[in-house]
């Protein structure tokens, strides 16, 4: 039942995360695109000028993004009551890294596509931006959400893994989590 109940609190976030994002997402997207202004002269030497007054019209390339299954995930999986300042900080470090990554997207991109890279460096890049889009959007937030929630993740398959932890034991000889008895 555990795991019925976190499919279900996922899809409600996930539902409520992409509308919150429809308004939000072509920011981020002009989040992304902003870096390389001064990525692509410090690296390739060349100035790449981006309309980034006409990027937050753009909602279909933000509606893509890894961040808000990343977010759902999060949000669904149990233990924020316990463990709220470590899931805050894990969601931060998440976020940052998901950006990161859609930033490397976009450079590549733009740079097989827009600068003119040699057949070398195409050969190259070509298969990290391929990977990048495709198990980018899938597979990073996935494998973010159970490196940070492993424990919680093991303990609907193993019942007495959630025995191991500093919570539910705590919890199992009447302490409370913040180190009271009853």
């Amino acid at each position: 039942m555990r795991i019925w109940g976190f499919v279900l609190r996922f899809i409600l976030a996930m539902t409520v995360l992409f509308l919150v994002w429809i308004p939000l997402g072509p920011y981020y997207t002009v989040a992304t695109l902003w870096p390389l202004t001064w990525l692509f002269p410090l690296f390739l030497g060349v100035t790449m000028n981006f309309n980034l007054s006409a990027a937050p019209s753009n909602l279909w390339e933000s509606a893509f993004t890894n961040l808000v299954p990343f977010l759902a995930l999060m949000a669904a999986t149990p233990g924020w009551k316990a463990h709220w300042k470590r899931r805050a900080w894990q969601i931060a470090l998440g976020i940052l890294i998901l950006y990161l990554l859609r930033v490397a997207d976009r450079f590549l991109g733009y740079w097989l596509t827009k600068v003119g890279a040699t057949d070398a460096q195409i050969a190259v890049a070509e298969p990290m931006l391929y990977f990048l889009i495709q198990l980018g959007k899938i597979l990073f937030p996935l494998l973010l959400w159970l490196i940070f929630c492993w424990s919680e993740v093991q303990a609907w398959w193993n019942p007495a893994a959630l025995s191991a932890t500093p919570v539910a034991s705590s919890l199992s000889k009447g302490i409370s989590p913040r180190g009271k008895k009853g």
